[in-house]
């Protein structure tokens, strides 16, 4: 199927021209937010709206693809500019139905634990002061389906309306997620990010909400596994930045399913620096690697048995001021027609517990898995 031609009912309607460009197998990016949703659409030589650049990373651009990973392929630096780019509304999500789908976790749980001990023991020893375990959960389709990126980029946008919800990918395999992370946002030379880690399960009923809120708050554990991203992401503006202002203290950041620990951070670009710039420097946090940087992102290639390709990396987009956001792609899924892997992190210091971990994995987990939706091949 041909992509048609830029048309004022195309740019009117968003979800036209992604549902067309998966149809056609071509390269597609969709950023939806706050009830905006933006969607580009192939490769162009020039910017044809306000998505100049689509920014999509690895989490380690240095660590090559596993033989069996279903990131093969993956451009480690993936940007791009879309041909073809319209701006609208997400919208009530469709009525599609939930399938209960069968996952299998890629590592066990033992093996997890183990490695979080492990991991905990680095720390304790004062090598690290924080490292975060990553692992995933393999999905598959259910006889006679397959996993439908765009009715799960919808059930994202319409459960997290203010995550950054996003979706990118092309000719079969598609990253989509819902993630409450923004790494960085540029605008009229003010730089705007966050400090995010820090989690707790966030329960449906008031007083057992306010309850875990005030144990995040007050949790030793939690509040040292959130300075060390505050204190990385001040060290990291500083020679790119000015007038680097940072809350005195993290507020409790409140999402449908979970509870973080997050610390606003402001700052002015200083003459000569870019976005690109930005995000070298941020990426990737202590919420996602550990603290120190390099020292994590070793004990992580020596210790971690998943291959992360873009899960916890940069992505968001470019506006052809050179302006952008970029958020941190958690909360995360890699679909293809018959198979999806879900991602999900935990910060470990001295005194994480294993069993702990595993549960608040599982728990992050929970925001792509119960989005998946599949739809009859």
């Amino acid at each position: 199927m041909a992509l048609p031609s830029p048309a004022h009912d195309l740019l009117a309607d968003p979800w036209a021209l992604l549902a067309a460009g998966l149809d056609a197998g071509e390269r597609v990016f969709a950023w939806a937010r706050r009830g905006r949703l933006r969607v580009g659409v192939g490769v162009g030589d020039a910017p044809a709206g306000d998505v100049a650049r689509v920014i999509c990373r690895t989490f380690d651009p240095g660590a090559p693809a596993r033989p069996d990973s279903p990131w093969q392929g993956w451009p480690a630096r993936g940007d791009w500019t879309p041909a073809r780019v319209a701006v609208g509304v997400v919208g009530p999500a469709a009525d599609a139905p939930v399938t209960p789908l069968a996952g299998r976790a890629l590592e066990p749980e033992a093996a997890f634990c183990a490695r979080i001990a492990d991991a905990e023991a680095a720390c304790a020893a004062g090598a690290l002061a924080k490292v975060v375990a990553a692992r995933a959960l393999r999905l598959a389709a259910p006889p006679g389906h397959r996993f439908d990126p765009l009715a799960t980029l919808h059930a994202l946008a319409a459960r997290h309306p203010d995550a950054a919800t996003f979706l990118v990918g092309g000719a079969g395999r598609w990253f989509v997620g819902a993630t409450p992370e923004i790494l960085v946002r540029l605008r009229a030379g003010a730089v705007e990010t966050h400090a995010l880690a820090g989690t707790r399960p966030r329960p449906a009923e008031a007083s057992a909400a306010r309850a875990a809120e005030a144990e995040l708050l007050a949790s030793p554990k939690d509040r040292r596994e959130h300075a060390a991203v505050v204190t990385a992401i001040q060290a990291a503006l500083a020679p790119l930045c000015h007038g680097v202002v940072t809350a005195p203290t993290p507020r409790v950041r409140r999402l449908p399913d979970l509870l973080h620990l997050e610390t606003p951070v402001r700052a002015r670009l200083r003459p000569g620096v870019g976005l690109d710039a930005l995000i070298d420097a941020l990426h990737p946090t202590p919420a996602l690697g550990g603290w120190p940087a390099a020292s994590a992102q070793a004990w992580l290639r020596a210790h971690e048995p998943l291959d992360r390709g873009a899960y916890g990396a940069p992505i968001g987009f470019e506006t052809p001021s050179g302006e952008g956001v970029v958020a941190v792609g958690i909360r995360s899924a890699l679909l293809t027609p018959a198979a999806a892997w879900a991602f999900a992190g935990a910060g470990v210091v001295a005194g994480s517990s294993p069993g702990a971990e595993w549960q608040e994995t599982a728990a992050k987990l929970g925001t792509a898995t119960a989005a998946l939706r599949v739809a009859p091949r």
